[in-house]
């Protein structure tokens, strides 16, 4: 049975900040519990929660405007407190404790670590304070915790590796999709179909931002290349727009199939779904 050292509590809103905070403990050498990751499929969100919360040595509470009204994180500080479990408050933003009367009841006397404006400054020091409260070493042969989330602009949004990563067999078929289209092309201008040679750039305007990992550009060419489909449709020829719509929709699926199942295969439908229950039963 794999055993946690930390249980990571904050607002979906902050979820990047939470992420983050799991990645650097992690790869120090302290195992973190995190919803939704380490929810089993099919288990009842709140009992699974309780539990990780008893069975993990720490709790870091990620601080701010949304997890102070969160009801949820309400409801883990408790149990956390009930439970006598340490609680690192690691604050994000500057929101007063004193607002909260429930939150101020039980941090007041806490450890607060203040990582404002950027979270990113302080994760030496949250790694070093839970390191030691577990007494263990963090990366071996190191003197410093190993962070690679470094102090940058606040408006920098932070790389994580499942919005980063490349994935070779989804760029090898945008090439061949755009290289069909280029084909496509060639025809077109043979025989003066120029309503064809415009949807097939169009359709290469719409595969090629996924090689460069840019989903929303991508979604914004299908869009594009979907309405000039149902214009042409309309105004000159019902079953070119149709078989253009076709090929759009088609083509939309296939790539949110792919992209979908880029990282752990149809363990990511799961993964998929225990998101989706996440974010609609947390505020």
């Amino acid at each position: 049975m794999k055993t946690y050292d930390v249980f990571i509590s904050y607002s979906s809103q902050q979820k990047n900040v939470a992420d983050a905070i799991c990645h650097v403990l992690e790869e120090n050498n302290i195992k973190c519990w995190i919803a939704p990751r380490d929810i089993p499929v099919g288990e009842k969100y709140a009992a699974v929660i309780t539990r990780a919360i008893k069975e993990c040595k720490i709790t870091v509470l990620v601080f701010s405007e949304f997890s102070a009204v969160s009801p949820w994180v309400e409801s883990e500080i408790n149990i956390a407190f009930s439970n006598h479990k340490p609680i690192i408050p690691y604050k994000v933003d500057h929101t007063k404790l004193s607002d909260y009367d429930e939150f101020y009841l039980m941090l007041n006397n806490r450890h607060w670590i203040e990582s404002i404006p950027d979270f990113r400054t302080r994760f030496n020091e949250l790694v070093n304070t839970i390191a030691n409260m577990l007494e263990i070493d963090t990366v071996k042969n190191q003197t410093e915790p190993r962070v690679k989330y470094h102090h940058t602009h606040q408006e920098e949004e932070i790389e994580t590796p499942q919005v980063t990563q490349k994935h070779g067999l989804i760029n090898i078929i945008c090439i061949a999709d755009c290289l069909i289209s280029l084909g496509g092309i060639m025809v077109a201008i043979s025989g003066k179909e120029g309503g064809y040679i415009v949807f097939l750039l169009l359709r290469i305007a719409s595969v090629a931002p996924l090689i460069a990992n840019s989903l929303r550009g991508a979604i914004v060419m299908m869009i594009v290349g979907l309405i000039y489909s149902i214009y042409v449709g309309v105004e000159f020829s019902s079953s070119s727009g149709s078989f253009m719509c076709f090929i759009q929709v088609v083509t939309a699926i296939v790539y949110a199939l792919l992209l979908s199942l880029r990282k752990n295969g149809v363990s990511a439908w799961k993964s998929m779904l225990s998101q989706n229950e996440s974010n609609q039963n947390r505020p």
